[in-house]
Parts: C-alpha cells; sequence; structure tokens
C-alpha cells in the first residue's frame, strides 16, 4: 500500500515534522524502522528537508495472511476505495476464523474477493459483529490502514425488534457485564465485578398487535453480546435470540442489525455515512 502527500507549503520543513500531524507516534516510529520513505520517486530518511513540490511517498508492503483459508462465498460489498471495504455481513457467520468456523467466515470470503481482484495486502478487521448478528463490517486493506483507525471516533448504530412493549421513547440501559466461565460464551449482568457497559436506544416503532418493539441502538461501550445481554436483563429480550431467550427457539433469524456506519476517513478526509437496512425491517416499520 502506498501513501501519498502533495507538499505544497512555502516555508520547508522536515518530512518527520511533517508527519507528525498526520500519523500517530507507532506509524512514526514504524516508517522510520522500515526505512520505506520516497521522496519525488527516490529513497528519502525522515529527516529529509521538503521542499514546494515535493511529492512525498510513504510505502508499506504486507504479505496476506496463508493461514486464512479461502471460502467460494460472495462477499456483500457496500462501500470500498483504496484502503478500506466495508461489506454486509449475513446472520451465522463468524467474522474471523475459529476451531468451528476456519472456512465459513468473513474473512475468509474476503480473501477470496482480495485473491480475485489482485489486492496487494492483508485483511484486517476495524470492527466485528457476533456470530448471529447480522450488519456492516469495516477491513482493513493493510494493517497501516487499521493502525490509521485506531483514534477513529466511528458512530455504530444497530436496529433490532424486542419483545414487548417499550414505553419510555429514549432510554439508557448501564449495567455491567461479565462472563460466564468457559467453555460457556454467554455473559450476564454482574452488578458486583462486571465490566462497565452502557446501552442507548430510542424507539422506532411499537407493534401492540405482535406485542414488538423495533429500536434503534448505539453503544456507548462494546462488550460482547452487549445489546442482547442488557434488553434480556430488563426483560425485553431480542426476538431470534436463542441463546439468551429460550422462546425463541422457533425463531431462524436474530432481528439484531448493525445497519450504520459514520466516521471521517483518516487517510482520505472525507466523512462517510454508510446506511444499510436489514431485509427484515420493513416488515416492522
Amino acid at each position: 500500500m502506498k501513501l501519498k502527500y502533495n507538499y505544497n507549503f512555502e516555508e520547508e520543513c522536515v518530512v518527520k515534522e511533517y508527519l507528525k500531524d498526520k500519523l500517530s507516534h507507532h506509524l512514526l516510529k514504524r516508517i522510520r524502522v522500515l526505512d520505506n520513505i520516497k521522496i519525488n520517486g527516490q529513497n528519502g530518511k525522515n529527516y529529509y528537508v521538503l521542499k514546494k513540490g515535493d511529492v512525498l511517498e510513504l510505502e508499506f508492503d504486507e504479505e496476506m495472511n496463508q493461514d486464512i483459508e479461502v471460502s467460494d462465498e460472495a462477499i456483500d460489498i457496500v462501500y470500498e476505495d483504496e484502503y478500506l471495504l466495508i461489506v454486509n455481513k449475513k446472520s451465522y457467520i463468524s467474522s474471523q476464523p475459529s476451531v468451528k468456523h476456519q472456512k465459513d467466515n468473513l474473512l475468509s470470503m474476503v480473501k477470496k474477493y482480495f485473491i480475485d481482484n489482485k489486492i496487494d495486502g492483508n485483511m484486517h478487521l476495524i470492527n466485528r459483529l457476533d456470530y448471529q448478528t447480522s450488519g456492516l463490517v469495516m477491513i482493513a486493506k493493510s494493517g497501516i490502514v487499521q493502525y490509521f483507525f485506531e483514534d477513529v471516533k466511528i458512530d455504530k448504530r444497530y436496529l433490532c425488534v424486542v419483545k414487548g412493549i417499550i414505553d419510555n421513547d429514549k432510554g439508557i440501559i448501564n449495567y455491567p457485564i461479565s462472563r460466564y466461565p468457559q467453555p460457556s460464551i454467554k455473559r450476564y449482568v454482574d452488578l458486583e465485578n462486571g465490566k462497565n457497559a452502557i446501552t442507548e436506544y430510542e424507539v422506532i416503532k411499537r407493534d401492540y398487535l405482535n406485542d414488538v418493539t423495533l429500536l434503534d441502538i448505539n453503544l456507548i461501550t462494546g462488550r460482547t453480546h452487549q445489546i442482547r445481554v442488557h434488553f434480556s436483563y430488563i426483560n425485553h429480550p431480542l426476538i431470534g435470540d436463542k441463546l439468551y431467550n429460550e422462546e425463541n427457539k422457533n425463531n431462524n433469524e436474530l432481528l439484531l442489525h448493525a445497519y450504520k456506519l459514520s466516521f471521517v476517513h483518516p487517510i482520505i478526509g472525507d466523512k462517510i455515512e454508510i446506511i444499510n437496512y436489514p431485509n427484515w425491517f420493513d416488515n416492522y416499520i
């Protein structure tokens, strides 16, 4: 991957000073160690003095992870640029390889796309979704791009349908969460020793006939299974959630979808907003 900067200032500036406002300290150190700076197409150093009209390029070579198997299943791409891929993950697909999902996982599907389209680099998840949860997932096309996103504020929104009618139009659920001892994957509200977990919600629609509520969710914290644990705890379990409500065992799909991502692109500088509604949304609106 290559980052390119056109230096158009009258005042001269050393490369490492120019990049201070553009790259993290960790990245600046890595650039110096890897010695991968080019000035006007020639090898340069971080102490080179930039002059007006100079073209500064930073090159990062990264081999694809050979441990990840390739899946032939196609991915649903909703956004792509030179640095980033955003896809719509189906429910019941693991975000990354595991013992149970060595090939049927999102990264294995993305790897096939990289190979077919001759994309140089490696796949790095910027955000992840639970196995049952569908929605938007961001994949960096190199580890360097992933580093760029470490300090980026990403507004992530979810849609879900819960059992019962929630009376308040808006609310905050603030209960700490812990994990049951392994091998269980379940979490639970632990008022004494749990980790801080805060969920904001807003009612979109109440369906009194079917006794369900459609909600827009904003996660203040990002604990595993947080939405499912919180709403189960307040006796409004998610429709289709077999893990936290046995009454849902006959429902085929968990009605929880990451539908919105909004952020300022750390390399391009543009404001990016992606909205992707689930296929079940029209049934509840």
